[in-house]
């Protein structure tokens, strides 16, 4: 099966539309089987606009000492004021169930996090355990899962 090519990354300030470039680029290079010293050159193909001319400024003449991970960081960083990831944290700290359905809870919660960046493991797990709501909890005690030892998976 030939690789799905990425849709087109402008430089646009949505951390939805840079995400989904982040991964759709991630498994089209994975898919290609590209080679390391080739992926940020390859990825190169599919930005537009502003994020096309930071990566002229910043790698364009040697794309090949660049990772694809460091390539999409220093753009993330480049697209997006620095309040904006303190303002994800917020987001992220503030986020609850509430009458969501637990998948669009945890949808959500993931979301956030992927434009955060790091973020510790068990953190994550505390803070996604802490926005569900009281029953989920108690069903989650019940089977043995405790918000500071259990995976994000286990939960």
């Amino acid at each position: 099966i030939k690789p799905i090519a990425p849709n087109e990354y402008n430089g646009s300030v949505n951390a939805e539309e840079f995400m989904r470039f982040v991964r759709q680029t991630t498994r089209y290079i994975e898919d290609g089987n590209v080679p390391v010293h080739r992926e940020v050159d390859i990825m190169s193909r599919y930005l537009t606009g502003k994020a096309y001319k930071f990566y002229e400024r910043t790698c364009g003449d040697n794309p090949d000492n660049w990772t694809l991970d460091r390539f999409f960081i220093k753009l993330y960083d480049h697209i997006f004021p620095l309040s904006f990831r303190t303002n994800q944290r917020r987001k992220l700290r503030q986020c609850s169930q509430g009458k969501h359905k637990v998948l669009d809870y945890v949808g959500y919660f993931e979301d956030l996090c992927d434009t955060i960046g790091m973020i510790d493991p068990q953190e994550k797990v505390s803070l996604l355990w802490d926005g569900f709501n009281n029953y989920i909890t108690s069903g989650l005690y019940n089977r043995n899962l405790h918000p500071e030892r259990s995976t994000f998976e286990d939960v």
